[in-house]
Formats: structure tokens, C-alpha cells, sequence
């Protein structure tokens, strides 16, 4: 099928119904968190990002040497230097997952058990997680950009079980992410997979330069395109990064059918109407004026890489215009089809369950410690607390409405009769596997205990 290099998003519907492998990026993250202003927490991007951690870096060292270029690794990779590796994951952990989990908590909590007059339904998600659902309805497999599992769940489980998958430089970090809620799921049928090549801020993460160049050597590099071998790719919620990926795209090509690049029009940051002649306003019209000049160059020259390659951009105007547009993709599924709603609205709340069990167990200090937390008496406990800290774990509870977060996700689930996902609970982890990921962590055998979340089950 021949399509066109820019694309409007009603377009798009052809290639979306035959099916896709779908790439997802930091927008999705962005897209899970809830109001900024309401709750005091924004998802940052690589500029933020990589702004926060010059400032604590040069805390440490002032002024930074210099950066090999104003790429945002180039720029990471000074700030790793100087931090080290426990506090530049440390960070990486806090801004892009722990808080994170805390505000979804917190909007939970807020929704169904402070509300006197919830009612139990498939409309207590809130909306813009049913939109993120909606990215799943046709792909398989799914590659996650993501250094977070949660939109995994999102995007992969409402339409049946998931495995994630996260990239990690050895063995025992890739073991650790068999906790994940999502990991631990029972299965009863085939699991979708979520493949997270620049890993997760839980174990490793892709983020300096020195760790691009090094994952690419890596399987987890050329996964990202192998998976789209014969079908189609959807690209949602990634950066005009084709620097990283598009020689990867160029070299496999071939073997791969529509690509479509999901990209927002930079014309709609254009500035309305003439400049102010009065201030701040003139000011602001200029920095505005300049921030749009700035996309519009970065997008032509995506526009030629793209053309280049034969991958179209779909051009939205807001960024809910592109949510929308994937929830009338679900609703085209459904059709009249109750059964299908009804369906997918089960299996939602089963993936925002796992979301808010993973929430919860990272808000309480992170899995270790929360196993080290609940097990005293387990022989290993000060050296499972030490490698939790290692791993950028907060190691103590962030209490949410004077609650420990455990306790608060026990109250809302019990608050909804809706079905709940099958997890295995940590204290019934076979001893073996749980032998074989302690011994991995620690490089040497240890004794095993019972171990527990503290979870009601």
C-alpha cells in the first residue's frame, strides 16, 4: 500500500485495522500522569531532565567540563561522570517512576475512596488512561521507549496478559524485573510482549552516551525494528529522534511494510496574530516566535529523513486530538459488539490494578525493601537493604494521605468488586527462582526466607 508522506489522522485507519508492531515513547508517560497542577507532578522531558541533573551535578563540581555536544547524552554523560552511577540512577528513579507512582496513587485514592458517591464501574479509570488503552487495540508486539513500566501495562494488558521485557547490561537486573506486578501475573493464556530496550529505571537504563553506544551492540537495539519484520509499525509518542533509530530502519526496510510516524504539526506552536507591542507580552510573543522556528526546522529535517525512508507522518494539531483519534480506533473495534466493551473494560481495570499494586510497592521504598521490610528475621536483610539502595530504591515509605502506600492500595481495591488479576504473590515465588535471583543480585549463594509484600490476597 502506497501512502502518503503527510498524512491527516482519519488516514491512518487502513494500516491500524491490519495490524501493527507498535514503538511508544516518552509521550506516553507524560500522558499517564495526572493534572501537574492538581498534584505537583510533571513527567519531565529531556530538556527538564537533563537540565535538573546539570544543576545537581554542578553542586558537586562548578563549572561542568564541557560536553562533546549540546545532545542531551552528551550532556547526561557529564552529568554521570561527575554524580557517579548510584546518585544519577538514583535520581533517574525518583523523577521518572517513583513520583510517578505516588500521584497515581494519590488520583486513585482521591477518585474512588474519598468520593462518598463512587459507584463501582468501568468508568472509574480515568480518561486518559482508557486513551492510552486504546494504543494496544491492534499491535503486537509492543517496544517501549520508556525507562517506566507503567504505560506498558496500559497500552499491552487491556487486551490480555503481558510479559515485560526490559534491556539490562547483566543478568541479575534483567531476573529483578520478574517482580513486576505485570511479570508476576498467572497466565492462562499466551502473554503479549512489551520489549523496553533502553531498560528501566529500576535496573538499567539507557540514558549517556557512552550507554547508547553500547547498547548498540546489544540484541536490544535491533529488537526495536526486527519486531516490525512483515507488518506494519506505528511510532506514538517519540521525539523526532531519527539520528538513533533511522539507520536501523534504513538497513531493514525492506522487510517491513507501512511505517507511519504519529507527529505533532509544528505550525500549531506558531504564535497568533502580530507582535505586542507592550511588554511582558513582547517578550513572550518573541520566545514563542522562537520555540516555533526552532520545531519547524527540527521537523523538516524529519520530514526529509522520513521521505527518504518511505515512512509517513500523521500530523495532529493537540495533543488530544491524537488521543482522541486512537480512542475511535477502539470504538471502530467494538462497533455494536457490547460483549467486546464490556471485555475490554474488565481487562482495563485488571491493567490498572497491576499499575497501582506496582505504584504502591515502589511508593512503600521499592520491592528489596519492602521485602527486607517485612521479613526481620531473614538472614540477608542489611545486605538486601544495601544492594535496594544501590538500585536507586527510596528505601522508606512516602506516606499518602497518612497512609502507607500498601495499606491505601488494599482500601481501593477493596472498595471496587470489579475482577482482579491473578498475581503471584511474593511469598509464593518458588524458593528456587527466588534463590537463583538473590544469588544473581548478590554474586553468591543466600539463604532464603518467606517473603511477603504485606498485600492482602
Amino acid at each position: 500500500m502506497t501512502l502518503k508522506p503527510v498524512m491527516q489522522l482519519e488516514e491512518t485507519w487502513e494500516t491500524i485495522d491490519a495490524g501493527y508492531c507498535l514503538w511508544i515513547g516518552a509521550g506516553t508517560t507524560m500522558q499517564i500522569a495526572p493534572d501537574g497542577k492538581t498534584y505537583g507532578y510533571w513527567a519531565p522531558g529531556w530538556e527538564d531532565l537533563t537540565k535538573q541533573l546539570e544543576k545537581k551535578a554542578q553542586e558537586k563540581q562548578n563549572p561542568l567540563p564541557p560536553p562533546k555536544s549540546q545532545d542531551y547524552p552528551d550532556r547526561l554523560e557529564v552529568c554521570y561522570n561527575v554524580l557517579g552511577a548510584e546518585p544519577f540512577n538514583t535520581f533517574l528513579r525518583d523523577q521518572y517512576y517513583t513520583q510517578l507512582c505516588v500521584v497515581l496513587l494519590k488520583e486513585a485514592y482521591n477518585i474512588i475512596v474519598k468520593t462518598p458517591s463512587f459507584q463501582v464501574s468501568g468508568e472509574f479509570v480515568p480518561e486518559r488512561l482508557r486513551q492510552i488503552a486504546s494504543l494496544g487495540q491492534f499491535a503486537s508486539p509492543i517496544v517501549s521507549f520508556n525507562i517506566e513500566p507503567l504505560s506498558s501495562f496500559l497500552v499491552a494488558r487491556p487486551l490480555g496478559v503481558t510479559r515485560v521485557f526490559p534491556y539490562a547490561d547483566v543478568q541479575q537486573k534483567r531476573e529483578y524485573a520478574r517482580w513486576a506486578a505485570a511479570n508476576r501475573e498467572i497466565l492462562d493464556e499466551f502473554a503479549r510482549p512489551v520489549y523496553h530496550p533502553h531498560g528501566l529505571s529500576t535496573g538499567d537504563s539507557i540514558m549517556t552516551r557512552t550507554q547508547y553506544e553500547l547498547q548498540k551492540l546489544a540484541i536490544a537495539y535491533r529488537l526495536a525494528v526486527q519486531s516490525a519484520f512483515g507488518t506494519n509499525l506505528i511510532v506514538v509518542g517519540k521525539g523526532l529522534d531519527g539520528e538513533y533509530m533511522f539507520p536501523l530502519i534504513t538497513q531493514h526496510r525492506s522487510e517491513i511494510n507501512d511505517i507511519i510516524w504519529f507527529a505533532s504539526d509544528p505550525e500549531a506552536k506558531k504564535p497568533k496574530g502580530p507582535e505586542p507591542t507592550d511588554e511582558p507580552a513582547k517578550t513572550q510573543y518573541r520566545k514563542a516566535m522562537e520555540k516555533y522556528k526552532k520545531a519547524k526546522k527540527e521537523f523538516e529535517t524529519f520530514q526529509k529523513q522520513c521521505a527518504d525512508l518511505h515512512v509517513s507522518i500523521a500530523l495532529y494539531q493537540q495533543y488530544s486530538d491524537l488521543w482522541a483519534h486512537w480512542q475511535k480506533v477502539r470504538a471502530r473495534a467494538d462497533g455494536d459488539d457490547t460483549t467486546k466493551a464490556k471485555r475490554f473494560n474488565e481487562n482495563l481495570y485488571k491493567a490498572w490494578s497491576l499499575l497501582l499494586e506496582e505504584a504502591a510497592i515502589e511508593a512503600e521504598g521499592g520491592i528489596l525493601t519492602v521485602i527486607s521490610r517485612f521479613n526481620p528475621e531473614w538472614a540477608r536483610q542489611q545486605k538486601l537493604a544495601e544492594k535496594a539502595r544501590a538500585l536507586g530504591e527510596r528505601g522508606k515509605p512516602i506516606l499518602i494521605e497518612n497512609k502507607a502506600p500498601l495499606d491505601l492500595f488494599s482500601e481501593i481495591r477493596d472498595k471496587i468488586k470489579s475482577p482482579t488479576p491473578q498475581v503471584t504473590a511474593l511469598g509464593d515465588i518458588a524458593p528456587e527462582v527466588f534463590e537463583s535471583i538473590l544469588t544473581g543480585l548478590f554474586g553468591e549463594p543466600t539463604e532464603t526466607g518467606s517473603v511477603s509484600t504485606g498485600v492482602r490476597r
